[in-house]
């Protein structure tokens, strides 16, 4: 408990005050909880009713605390936020068990992130986490005094809420949320996969398979409804069984790919969610003594450099990851430093890289 110091009464209340805000922080009193009576306060810090009612209503004002007549004074939900020094660094945030300079994509992101960063006087730092927790990202916010974080990916809305609700400064790359304020920064997904659908049907394929990640992630169902767009376009017809259930990574591609090609029903042509389940994919129907793009065409997304050295090369969408990762930056230090800030939604514009990876149908059984 904080005492206080009786031989200056002239800043009885503000020290009584200042106990109570640190006690809050501290967990000692939770939001919404219930504080104790004045009574209680004035025989546990030896101080007047006077003093204990002049700085509760202070404490009120500010925000820190709310009154409701006949029961009693509570800790507000939301804290405000207070003046501080700042510390000039940030955080990238991702949902990954792993460290982002694994990724070929996120690593690309995270790179420019650091530069930009530096070239403004901030520091940038990472953290990833496994499951969604809004306790740990938050705690590890305050714990590490970050004046504001980018959040990359997917991570569950309720997490990112908390966030939003928290007051801190935060940016969304490749998420979104429908709140006022709130910065997105992501790439064209949905046309980025239509001009891709529709190069796969300008080449004469009809059974076009897309080959995607969980549907709760935002980039997916993007990259799905320009796929689904296209066909339609295209008067195609789309059946479940064209959905090929994956997750990101080369191995996760190469599984899938493999159920596919032991079924009866195979495609001519492919469009994957990234580049990694591509060439995991790739590696599958050549393992089955197929050819690309003979056999079956296959279309990535992202544009990472391994694309540009399979074999063959591979054709793909290209995000434009360095520049994504500065914008973040840059948004995320205006916000930090402009009360004022308004947020907004950003689209970087895809482009279609053709390489080798697809070719017209061999023959109309593999259309």
């Amino acid at each position: 408990m904080g005492k206080i110091d009786k031989s200056r009464k002239h800043f009885l209340h503000q020290q009584f005050l200042d106990i109570i805000k640190q006690e809050i922080k501290k967990g000692l009193y939770k939001p919404l909880e219930l504080i104790p009576s004045e009574r209680n306060l004035v025989g546990k810090y030896d101080i007047s009713r006077s003093t204990v009612r002049r700085a509760i209503s202070q404490l009120i004002s500010e925000g820190w605390l709310y009154s409701v007549p006949g029961t009693g004074t509570f800790v507000s939900k939301d804290l405000p936020m207070e003046k501080r020094q700042r510390s000039k660094s940030v955080a990238c945030i991702l949902k990954v068990a792993q460290s982002p300079l694994d990724s070929p994509y996120y690593s690309k992101i995270f790179k420019s992130m650091q530069e930009e960063a530096a070239r403004i006087g901030y520091h940038l730092s990472f953290y990833s986490f496994v499951h969604d927790s809004e306790a740990d990202i938050l705690k590890e916010i305050r714990k590490r005094n970050l004046d504001g974080v980018v959040i990359i990916g997917f991570m569950g809305r309720k997490v990112i809420s908390d966030v939003y609700n928290s007051k801190i400064p935060f940016i969304l790359i490749d998420n979104r949320l429908n709140k006022e304020g709130v910065t997105s920064i992501v790439p064209g997904n949905r046309n980025g996969a239509f001009e891709a659908t529709r190069y796969l049907v300008g080449l004469g394929h009809k059974t076009i398979f897309f080959m995607g990640g969980t549907k709760k992630d935002h980039a997916v169902m993007e990259r799905f409804s320009g796929y689904l767009a296209a066909l339609k376009e295209a008067g195609l017809d789309y059946r479940d069984e064209y959905y090929i259930k994956s997750h990101y990574r080369v191995g996760d591609g190469f599984n899938s790919m493999s159920k596919v090609l032991q079924s009866k029903n195979v495609p001519s042509a492919i469009l994957c969610v990234n580049d990694e389940s591509a060439i995991g994919a790739l590696k599958a129907i050549q393992e089955a003594e197929l050819k690309v793009p003979d056999d079956i065409s296959i279309v990535g997304f992202d544009d990472i450099d391994w694309a540009a050295h399979t074999n063959p090369p591979l054709t793909t969408v290209k995000v434009q990851k360095e520049k994504m990762g500065r914008m973040a930056i840059d948004f995320l230090i205006r916000q930090i430093e402009n009360k004022e800030f308004l947020g907004a939604e950003v689209v970087v514009p895809t482009e279609l890289i053709i390489r080798s990876s697809c070719a017209k149908p061999s023959s109309p059984r593999s259309q």
